[in-house]
Order: structure tokens, then C-alpha cells, then sequence
């Protein structure tokens, strides 16, 4: 039985853009997962499906009839948590209970209290324990603007689990967590009792799932079964395509030939024609006829030859934008010049933030032009926090950091961008080096081509926020070290293996934080530090 029902979708942006049109869609299975390429629409069809306002610029039609009721929750950006005063209880809707508990348990308590508690006395108890599952602080007074991405991230997934019922619509939900927690993750979703749709380019979740819908290019199509059978379906029907692009090319050139020695043998019969009107063989009438005649026979032949053609050009065309639409939005990074052997030295560095600074870690490193460093570590232990220091955004409790060239941090949420400016207003702005033409071709070369360069910011996907944010730090104009907080979440996985190769022929240095195990292997890591 159905869980939702959608009917005519469609989504358009002001400057009359349609993004997709006509979708229809039913969820009948337990784990639903939708996939596609960045700057497809996902989020937004999620939000739509949600019930939730697609955002500015856009403009929705359609029905969406949920049979059940729909939770949402959204990707984690640097707005999804931006009360810097707001705590763990805050966040979980548990403050009010657990300071009417505190009042009771000290015998200040008024009746409200008793009537506001209810059955929940072992409620703080059981969050303590529940945080600590979670790897998150016991302290639940704690602020959520000292937590890491990875534990903000499990945070709002728990919480939405707990209150959750019938629909779960989940956005990139595996996003910063590291290993245990996408194990936690994968088991929320395969305990729920109820319906979930997930959209996700996490090879590891979608190895979960019942059904994937990929939405490409505005068309919504159904795979039955999780993403290896996916995986292998669009394998199939990629060599499909290439060999029907391989006849119709291979026709073509058959019907050309064809028509090359027809006109040729056409032309030989009209010479042989006038050699036999000029000997006076045969009468004037009839040979006028026979010359009618064949130039009737050779139009008919030439309009079937030009409307076959037409035909299997048509065909062509069609099979090359299906070929098209399979390939990876590409993007580049900048070219540096070797100047320098060594570009940092940390030295005896201890952080203010994370689990390294309660146990007053000590780190030191030193890092050489050209070596590419990936920091590991559980959620929480510091990772971000030492790229803040490296970039001199945060100062760290002790010791100092040596840097010997630019820098170019891009954290988790894309800060570097404002939002309510255009793509290519951005581009300008981080990279004045480059000229218009080609902050232009960059922009194309990632899919942002046309009017498109020229949509702000906030309404693009998180997928073509992040391949804008690499392309302006990648393209500066002196030899810069690249710090690089999961620069691969959001990233559809084309586009994900694009950048891995990017980076590992990449001839600079640079620094990365990265959970998932296959891009960081194709990224040419040359060395790793723990921050555990």
C-alpha cells in the first residue's frame, strides 16, 4: 500500500527555467532511496514530497497526497544550527522537562511541573545514556555550536527518529558522520517501523535499500531492488544506448553510400541519354518522356534519401543526449608552480575544541609541497577544529603554526559563499585573477552554463554549491595549501570520482577530511594522521 501519491510535478525558477515537469511517483516500499545527478532537483522534490516550501525563485505545481504522516529533515548546513546560545536540551525539545525535574527533585516544584514531567522520570538518565551511545557529550547543557558536523549531523537524526512516524523523508542524512556513525545511522533506518525516502549518494545505505528512483534531466525513473542491481541496470542500458548509437551512425553511412552510387549511376544513365539523342536513334518524343521519367524517379529517390535521413539523424541526436546525460558535470582545479619544499610545520599545537582538548593532546606535523595529508578520527575529536587553526580562524590553546604559503579553507557548509549572490558574482569576487571569459568557462565546465551563472547561490543544490566553493579556492593566484573539510559530501558519485582524480593528479598540497573510504583512496593520499 502506498504511503504517498504525487501527481504532475513540476518545478520552475524565475527566469523560466523548468527544472523538471510531469513527474508522478508512488512510495510503496519500506526504504525508498532517491538518486541523481547534483543540480537535478533532489532536494527540492524532497521538500515538495515533504510538504515544505521549495524556496525562492521557484515555482511548484502539482498534488502531493500523503496517506500517512510525513517527518522531514533536511541537509545539516551552517544555518541548521545558528542559535550560538542554543543546547542539546535546547535542541531536543527537553530543557523545559528536565529543569521542571531539577525543581521537583529540590522541592521547589509547582503542580505544572508534576503535570509537565508526567511518566518521563528517568528522563535525564536515559539522554545521558542515549548521548553516550550517540559519541556525543553526556553533558547535556552543552552547547551545539561546539559540536563537530559528524555529531550535529546525529544529533538531528536522532531527534527526528524519535518523533517520527509514517513518512521519513531523510536529505544526505550519512553526510559528515564517520564509520560508527553511519553503522548507527544504517540501523535507525532498517529498525524503523514506518516508511523512509532517502535521498543519498552513500553506495553503503543505498546497498539498503527496496527501490531507487533516479530523477536525471527532469524524467523520473524506477529501479526495483537496491544499488548494485541499480548500479547494473544503468550499466545495461548505457551499453544498450552505445550499441543502438553504434548502428544508427553505421545506417547512415550505409544510406550515404547508397545514395552516392544511385546519383552516380543516375548520372551515367542521363550522359548515355544524351549520346543516344544526339545519334538520332530513338524519336524526340520518346526520349523527352524517358528523360521525365528518370527525373521524377530521382527526386522521389532523393526526398526518401533526405527524410530517411532526417530520421537517423533525429535518432542520433536523441541517443548522444541520453549518452550526455550520463556523463559527470565536470570541474577543474588550478595548476600550481613548486616554490617552496616545505609549506607547514605544526608545532606542538593542543586545540580549545573537540576530544583532543579535554585530554590535552599535543599534535605536531610538518607537511612538504605536494603531500597530500588526510586527518582521521571519530566525530568530535578535532578535525575541523585544527583546519580552523591552520587557517587562522580559530587560535589554538598552545603552541604555534608555521605556514610558508596561501591558504584555502573550505569547511563543511561553504562559508566562503554568499548565498543571495550569483554563482558567477561569487566566482568573481573569490578569484579576481581571472577574467571574465574565464570564471564564464569555469562555470560551464561544472554545469552552470547561461543564465544559470547567474542564479544566486541559494537556490542551487548542495552538490553545485560545493563544485563552486572547490573551483574558487582551487583557482587562486599563487601556489596554495588546500584545507579540505569533507569536500565530498553532497557530491552525486560521478562527480565524486571526478574530484577523487582531481585531486590525486592535483599538484599542490592539501589537507582532507573524508569518511568515505573509496574517495579518499582515489584522491592519492600520501600520508595520515590520527586524531584519536
Amino acid at each position: 500500500m502506498s504511503c504517498l501519491y504525487a501527481q504532475n510535478l513540476s518545478v520552475s525558477f524565475s527566469d523560466g527555467q523548468i527544472l523538471f515537469s510531469g513527474i508522478n511517483l508512488s512510495l510503496n516500499q519500506p526504504v525508498t532511496a532517491l538518486v541523481g545527478d547534483n543540480g537535478n532537483g533532489k532536494s527540492l522534490l524532497a521538500k515538495i514530497l515533504a510538504g515544505q516550501d521549495p524556496g525562492p525563485g521557484c515555482t511548484f505545481s502539482g498534488t502531493v497526497t500523503p496517506c500517512t504522516s510525513v517527518n522531514y529533515s533536511p541537509q545539516i548546513t551552517s544555518e541548521s544550527f545558528s542559535d550560538s546560545t542554543q543546547t542539546i536540551s535546547d535542541f531536543l525539545e527537553y530543557s523545559e522537562k528536565l529543569e521542571a525535574l531539577a525543581r521537583i527533585t529540590l522541592g521547589n516544584a509547582a503542580h505544572a511541573d508534576f503535570d509537565l514531567v508526567g511518566d518521563d522520570w528517568m528522563l535525564e538518565e536515559e539522554l545521558k545514556e542515549q548521548l553516550k551511545l550517540m559519541a556525543l557529550p553526556e553533558d547535556y547543557r552543552q552547547r551545539c555550536s561546539v559540536l563537530s558536523g559528524g555529531q550535529l549531523a546525529r544529533l538531528q537524526i536522532f531527534k527526528v527518529f524519535r518523533s517520527a512516524k509514517g513518512l521519513l523523508i531523510l536529505d544526505e542524512p550519512s553526510n559528515h558522520l564517520d564509520a560508527p556513525g553511519r553503522q548507527w545511522l544504517l540501523k535507525q533506518i532498517t529498525s524503523f517501523k514506518g516508511n523512509i525516502l532517502l535521498v543519498s549518494h552513500d553506495r553503503h545505505l543505498l546497498q539498503h535499500v527496496d527501490e531507487i528512483l533516479e530523477l536525471k534531466r527532469g524524467i523520473l525513473s524506477v529501479y526495483g531492488g537496491n544499488y548494485d542491481y541499480f548500479a547494473e541496470q544503468v550499466l545495461f542500458n548505457e551499453t544498450a544506448r552505445h550499441r543502438k548509437l553504434e548502428h544508427a551512425i553505421k545506417t547512415k553511412k550505409i544510406l550515404t553510400l547508397q545514395h552516392q552510387k544511385s546519383e552516380s549511376k543516375a548520372a551515367t544513365r542521363a550522359k548515355q541519354g544524351k549520346k543516344t539523342a544526339y545519334s538520332g536513334s530513338q524519336a524526340p518524343i520518346l526520349m523527352g518522356a524517358m528523360k521525365r521519367a528518370a527525373q521524377v524517379s530521382s527526386g522521389a529517390k532523393k526526398a526518401g534519401f533526405e527524410k530517411r535521413r532526417e530520421e537517423i539523424d533525429s535518432k542520433i541526436s536523441e541517443l548522444k543526449a541520453q549518452s550526455d546525460m550520463s556523463k559527470p558535470l565536470s570541474f577543474t582545479l588550478g595548476k600550481t608552480d613548486k616554490r617552496k619544499s616545505r609549506v607547514l610545520d605544526v608545532i606542538d599545537l593542543a586545540l580549545y575544541h573537540g576530544s583532543n582538548s579535554e585530554q590535552n593532546k599535543r599534535i605536531s606535523f610538518s607537511l612538504d609541497y605536494g603531500e597530500k595529508l588526510r586527518l582521521t578520527g571519530a566525530n568530535g575529536c578535532g578535525k575541523s577544529s585544527l583546519l580552523k587553526v591552520i587557517a587562522a580562524i580559530h587560535q589554538p590553546r598552545f603552541g604555534h603554526v608555521v605556514c610558508r604559503c596561501r591558504v584555502c579553507y573550505l569547511d563543511q557548509h561553504f562559508s566562503i559563499l554568499e548565498l543571495k549572490e550569483s554563482a558567477f558574482v561569487n566566482l568573481k569576487r573569490l578569484c579576481p585573477n581571472l577574467g571574465e571569459t574565464e570564471l564564464r568557462t569555469l562555470l560551464a565546465s561544472m554545469g552552470l552554463r547561461g543564465d544559470k551563472a547567474f542564479l544566486s547561490v541559494e537556490v542551487l543544490s548542495g552538490g553545485e554549491r560545493m563544485k563552486l566553493a572547490m573551483v574558487a579556492v582551487s583557482h587562486q593566484s599563487t601556489d596554495t595549501l588546500l584545507l579540505l573539510d569533507e569536500p565530498d559530501n553532497h557530491l552525486d558519485l560521478k562527480s565524486k570520482k571526478h574530484l577523487a582524480e582531481l585531486l590525486s593528479s592535483y599538484t599542490g598540497s592539501f589537507i582532507l577530511v573524508s569518511h568515505d573510504t573509496h574517495f579518499v583512496t582515489d584522491s592519492g593520499i600520501t600520508t595520515e594522521l590520527s586524531m584519536a
